[in-house]
């Protein structure tokens, strides 16, 4: 790698030298043919780089605008470049006159470069146009062999068969096998549309407007990117090539990545990347966030420098939710929650679909809406009396209710107020979707569903928003303003169909859609998670057992088991499905599911714990094994295991056929077998085959600390430090289990006792100890 030597600028060369000049939180640099470049620092971990900015610095809504101010920074140069200098962060700088550019650690040490950041203006051939993650809309091939389409092509060669003839305007790229036509070239395109596994270049008639510029650095030849998110087609892997801003049913994209090179990068205004001979490829970027990263943990605690530290959710969200589409009667509700508690199924709430506002869907409701649809109100079907029902619910079977929200109105009063204030936005169903990012709008918004709280409402399932990028987000924003107007301390959480920057400082979960039941749906719902929590998002569900259709007894049993591991816990099912409901299934499989509900309750305290690290010290719950083991190139893909906090590891059995293979990673140490004497060492795999119905693979690391937080479960409380810290250490040498504890939280739920059992694999057996009170420190000593 190469090093600078960095020369501090005085302010009176500064002004002197003309193609810098000072701009807040960093400098504006003329360069000789691309425009203006500024070079800013945005917090204590992230540069941004702004492209062809002279007015003011854009801000984009997943930018947290409650994150302390950014740190002082002196100028710097180093020969020909110009830039800016962090103490304990590093620089960026660029040459005016050729656009080189560089990011350097604090030792002056380049992490990322670039020969040529940006491209002369005016300068562009049809190659340069390409944009990841996009098809041609209404293509119309040239004429000639095979109507325009190529095999075997690779993204240079389609571009510049595009350029070597005369009537192709277009090109549309595919990474297929050699064999399959990869390749179409293009006489014409109306426009283009988001398509993940495609790349489009050249032009559309008419044109589709392009905003911002490319960007291009360098990348070593071994450098590999993670985390910019996840669909159908690419959930059961981890490394990408390519991300860009799309949201859809079962699928959400960010353009954000970190390289194993060592930093993160995070771009908006409809960015795209694209990772192709020895070089990243910005497209359509004004702004690029740039965050020295060695690691996950380090990437992660950068982009949520910019994003926001996620909330800690309520802890009972953490729990076990039930969900599904039938919940059509005041009876039928009533004679089937009891059955959780009478068959002693953990569970802390429900979640209804849209039979709990409305006796009828809204999918055929016109453009000018049904004068007798209620977008805020109940149905009396199923709430006649909403208060007192949420109210018995929550008092007599300690369960909460959530509701469906959809991004849209129905009521044709309501829709023609709306619209006569230009709250709507184009597409959608029907052209009834709100637009949100309206502040005049969300308050409108608040005030009619502020009720829906008081009744006793706990959270909203918001389905159906991804009509524009951040629909979600600001539809989010609108629920939390809500909240907050009614009680400001309490914690906001909802789930959604898709995620976005920024959503996790609010509460906002992400579920992973619509999917199927099927195995091979479960085998990459684990992928879903872990690419979600690389691009910033620790929060994700799923419809466990599948939606769409019936599910089946093995199938549903071992996505509860995996569930258990899983950030949120929650199943769902289509109306005309047995519903995901323990007690409705066979017993052997009702069993399974009630100790895999039981064991997920005992994690509770852990996850909660886990969760307020992700919300102080910036590291993932749900972690991939490459998060804390990349130097073994095993785990650099690998999805069907993963780690809960840093010293659990679980293998769930994720195929019909009852087997599971779980990989001990090399430099991980010795791992018992959860609850056992049984031990596995690094750099092994343990093959299981005819796993039993109650049985999930689970190990711990040998040794290790682990700190638990208790805090009020429902507040901001935590925030300002209100939280008791009990950590444990183990000391090998002298068989010591000790603990200290911090804080001066308490409360009725506090814990109390410890007891501990000591798996001790030389002896060959276990050696529990009596319970302990907890006091300010303690100690167990072990005799084995």
């Amino acid at each position: 790698m190469r090093s600078a030597v960095a020369i501090l600028l005085s302010a009176a060369a500064l002004a002197a030298a003309s193609p810098v000049t000072p701009i807040p939180n960093g400098i504006s640099v003329q360069t000789v043919s691309s425009g203006v470049v500024r070079l800013t620092v945005e917090s204590n971990l992230a540069f941004r780089v702004s492209v062809g900015k002279n007015g003011p610095v854009t801000e984009y809504p997943f930018l947290d605008d409650s994150r302390p101010a950014p740190p002082s920074f002196q100028t710097v140069n180093s020969g020909s470049m110009v830039g800016i200098s962090v103490s304990g962060l590093g620089s960026v700088m660029i040459d005016p006159n050729s656009t080189q550019f560089a990011m350097q650690d604090p030792s002056g040490t380049a992490i990322v470069t670039s020969r040529q950041l940006l491209q002369p203006s005016g300068g562009s051939s049809i190659c340069d146009t390409a944009r990841p993650g996009f098809d041609a809309q209404d293509p119309v091939r040239i004429s000639g062999d095979n109507g325009g389409a190529l095999s075997g092509q690779t993204q240079e060669s389609c571009c510049s068969a595009c350029d070597s003839f005369s009537e192709c305007t277009a090109w549309v790229y595919a990474p297929v096998p050699d064999q399959q036509d990869n390749c179409w070239l293009l006489k014409s395109a109306s426009g283009v549309f988001p398509s993940s596994d495609r790349v489009f270049g050249g032009q559309t008639e008419p044109p589709t407007p392009i905003v911002g510029s490319t960007i291009t650095l360098d990348a070593d030849s071994s450098a590999v990117y993670y985390g910019s998110g996840a669909g159908q087609s690419n959930a059961g892997t981890l490394s990408r090539t390519s991300g860009f801003e799309h949201v859809e049913n079962r699928e959400s994209d960010a353009p954000v990545y970190w390289s194993s090179q060592g930093y993160s990068a995070i771009g908006l205004q409809a960015a795209s990347w694209q990772a192709r001979d020895g070089s990243v490829v910005w497209s359509q970027v004004d702004d690029l966030y740039l965050i020295p990263a060695a690691d996950i943990d380090a990437s992660t605690r950068g982009m949520w420098s910019i994003t926001g530290a996620p909330s800690m959710l309520p802890r009972w969200a953490l729990g076990f939710l039930a969900s599904r589409w039938g919940w059509n009667s005041e009876e039928y509700i009533n004679t089937t929650l009891p059955q959780f508690r009478q068959g002693n199924y953990p569970i802390d709430a429900y979640i209804s679909d849209f039979s709990w506002f409305t006796a009828q869907d809204d999918y055929n409701c016109p453009s000018d809406g049904w004068s007798w649809y209620s977008d805020f109100g109940y149905s009396n079907l199923t709430y006649p009396h909403p208060k007192e029902q949420l109210s018995y619910y929550r008092s007599a079977l300690n369960m909460r209710m959530m509701g469906i929200r959809k991004p849209r109105l129905c009521n044709t009063e309501l829709l023609s107020y709306a619209r006569s204030q230009g709250w709507l936005v184009e597409g959608g169903l029907n052209g009834r979707d709100l637009n949100y990012s309206i502040p005049a709008m969300r308050q409108w918004y608040s005030k009619n569903q502020a009720h829906f709280r008081t009744d006793g409402v706990a959270g909203y399932w918001n389905d159906e928003g991804e009509v524009y990028y951040f629909q979600f987000y600001w539809w989010n924003l609108a629920e939390v303003e809500t909240l907050q107007s009614l009680n400001a301390t309490e914690r906001f959480f909802s789930i959604n169909r898709a995620y976005t920057p920024g959503m996790q400082r609010m509460g906002a979960v992400y579920w992973t859609g619509d999917i199927n039941p099927t195995w091979q749906q479960l085998q990459i719902t684990p992928g879903y998670m872990l690419n979600q929590g690389i691009m910033g998002n620790p929060y994700t569900t799923c419809d466990i057992g599948g939606f769409t259709s019936q599910t089946n007894a093995l199938l549903l049993t071992r996505w509860y088991q995996a569930g258990v591991f899983l950030p949120i816990m929650r199943v769902h099912s289509t109306e005309s499905a047995t519903p995901h409901f323990p007690f409705l299934w066979e017993p052997a499989a009702a069993n399974a599911m009630r100790d895999a509900l039981n064991l997920r309750y005992q994690l509770i305290p852990a996850l909660n714990s886990l969760a307020y690290r992700a919300a102080t010290e910036g590291k993932l719950i749900m972690r991939p094994l490459m998060a804390s083991f990349f130097a073994d190139t095993n785990t650099h893909d690998l999805t069907s295991q993963w780690l809960v906090g840093d010293s659990v590891m679980v293998a769930p059995v994720l195929n019909e056929n009852n087997q599971s293979s779980t990989y001990f990673p090399v430099g991980s140490g010795t791992w018992y077998q959860y609850a056992t004497t049984l031990t596995h060492e690094a750099g092994t795999t343990e093959q299981l085959t005819n796993v039993g119905l109650d049985y999930i693979p689970i190990y711990a690391r040998a040794d290790g600390s682990f700190t638990l937080v208790e805090d009020d479960g429902l507040t901001s409380g935590y925030t300002s430090g209100n939280v008791r810290k009990t950590t444990f250490s183990w000391d090998d040498a002298s068989s010591t289990l000790s603990w200290t504890v911090a804080g001066t939280f308490s409360g009725p739920n506090v814990f109390t006792s410890v007891a501990a059992t000591l798996y001790s694999a030389a002896a060959g057996k276990s050696f529990p100890v009596p319970a302990k009170a907890i006091g300010r420190s303690g100690s167990f000593k072990f005799s084995t």
